[in-house]
């Protein structure tokens, strides 16, 4: 992973709440209160996204729909994504975040900095996360193109999910389902969001 940040830049490009965003659309759509772009696994040198979304009954009820368009999202900015100058844009923002001063507290600074030894060299876990690769059209491209719902976990929580197992160490009770070829074709059937800024 070290300086290529695809997760990041992602999250620069899709997780915020202006006019005509993920988040403003989905929720005009009825399905989400909030969803969140954040990093997911990270297992053997790569990466993963985790998309976590607080949804509205209807949301559950159209939990198929919601995700076709996150993956008709993605598609829609994989081609704004290769733009080397957006890209220095977020370039341009890590360089400033390294500068701002941090509100965490001593402990939960040493925490932070000691998660980042699993990305980064002793001599740069301080500043690891600031620093940015040089722009690289085919590793973002491979990034974009492994967003696919061939590649999807889904986890749905709510009081209504269908369980048929128990955890007896966690006192929960779960189901395990497959993603049935109907969902795979839904999510699949990928139209650009207009809107989508």
């Amino acid at each position: 992973m070290g300086h290529y940040k695809p997760v990041e830049y992602l999250q620069y490009i899709l997780d915020h709440q202006s006019p005509g965003s993920l988040q403003q659309q989905l929720r005009e759509r009825g399905f989400i209160y909030q969803v969140q772009l954040g990093s997911g696994l990270g297992i053997g040198g790569q990466q993963t996204l985790s998309v976590t979304a607080s949804l509205t009954q209807q949301g559950v009820d159209q939990v198929d729909q919601l995700i076709a368009e996150l993956f008709a999202a993605f598609a829609t900015v994989r081609k704004q994504a290769l733009d080397p100058e957006l890209y220095a844009s977020f370039h341009n923002l890590l360089s400033v975040q390294e500068y701002m001063p941090h509100q965490d507290s001593p402990r939960d600074l040493a925490l932070h900095l000691l998660k980042q030894w699993r990305h980064y060299p002793a001599a740069e876990i301080r500043r690891g996360e600031f620093q940015l690769a040089p722009y690289h059209a085919e590793r973002l491209s491979s990034f974009f193109q492994a967003l696919t719902p061939d590649n999807a976990l889904v986890i749905l929580a709510h009081d209504q999910a269908k369980t048929d197992q128990v955890s007896e160490q966690f006192r929960i009770a779960y189901g395990l389902h497959s993603i049935t070829p109907e969902q795979l074709s839904l999510w699949r059937q990928v139209r650009p969001m207009e809107r989508l800024q």
